[in-house]
């Protein structure tokens, strides 16, 4: 028995009492994969299983070659299409007021209120980031993309370069709850959803770092984690390598059709660090060209 839902969404009953949701292809978007992989909370199946996030996850998304996994071309490409056009979530507030707000907190300029946990993390990386980049560069934490509350989608931390590279941060925890292909998914989400909400955004970064018509040229998109969070997800299938290298690819190929052409980013990568190779490899931007 189907019954049909949003859109062209059907909900369909089984003969012995099962339930699944169907939703055509023309319809799927990055944020839609993420949501439905969250509900899936069965150990034995979906993007979360260790036993299966390899070969139901990559195996979805990748096509295996001679030189390692190749995107599947048709599928990435509407998926991000229809991630930037459909309006599944509604674009940030214009005013960005927060970012205001996240900022002057940074920068010793407000007063913030104690939190733990993940917020904790967050708020102490980007701190850190802020000291070791100066006022040249705009960090912020916990940067609101969506208005919709039941599906909030916020960026751990972001940084804009006065350059136009653009970094998007998502911080993980131990025990990790997310594979490596959910928390890559995630910052794709945050991509997508972040150039929906481009122009007002850019205004206000291009006021902070003083340039006006300030652009995004480059993307990085980092996972960052403490240390082996990664190895309990190689234990069915996969490795580290290849993973990497696959990403790398979807990135590329992102930057070479879609948000290349259409927003002019000329290069779009993957780092999966260590939190403290993030703080690395930040601190050594920060320092002066010799």
């Amino acid at each position: 028995m189907a019954f049909h839902t949003e859109r062209d969404h059907s909900l369909i009953i089984g003969e012995t009492g099962e339930l699944s949701v169907q939703i055509p292809s023309a319809e799927m978007t990055w944020q839609k994969v993420l949501q439905a992989a969250r509900l899936v909370n069965a150990q034995d199946r979906g993007w979360k299983s260790i036993t299966f996030w390899w070969s139901r996850g990559m195996g979805s998304l990748f096509e295996s070659t001679e030189s390692g996994l190749r995107p599947r071309a048709t599928l990435v490409e509407q998926w991000t299409q229809n991630s930037l056009d459909l309006p599944t979530l509604p674009p940030a507030r214009t005013d960005f007021k927060h970012l205001d707000e996240r900022i002057a907190k940074l920068r010793g300029q407000a007063s913030r209120t104690e939190v733990d946990g993940e917020n904790k993390l967050n708020w102490e990386i980007s701190r850190s980031l802020d000291q070791f980049l100066g006022k040249s560069w705009v960090v912020a934490y916990e940067l609101f993309l969506v208005q919709q509350k039941a599906f909030q989608l916020k960026a751990d931390i972001v940084a804009f370069s006065p350059e136009g590279h653009l970094h998007i941060i998502e911080l993980k925890k131990d025990p990790p709850g997310d594979s490596p292909l959910m928390a890559a998914v995630e910052l794709l989400c945050y991509l997508c959803q972040l150039l929906r909400s481009r122009e007002p955004l850019l205004r206000k970064i291009g006021h902070q770092v003083q340039i006006e018509n300030y652009s995004i040229q480059q993307v990085t998109l980092h996972v960052a984690a403490p240390n082996g969070w990664e190895k309990r997800w190689w234990e069915r299938g996969g490795s580290a390598q290849d993973f990497e290298h696959a990403m790398q690819r979807l990135a590329s190929h992102l930057a070479q059709t879609i948000l290349g052409k259409r927003y002019g980013i000329g290069q779009i990568s993957f780092a999966f660090q260590t939190q403290q190779e993030l703080l690395d490899s930040f601190r050594e931007k920060a320092k002066p060209a010799l």
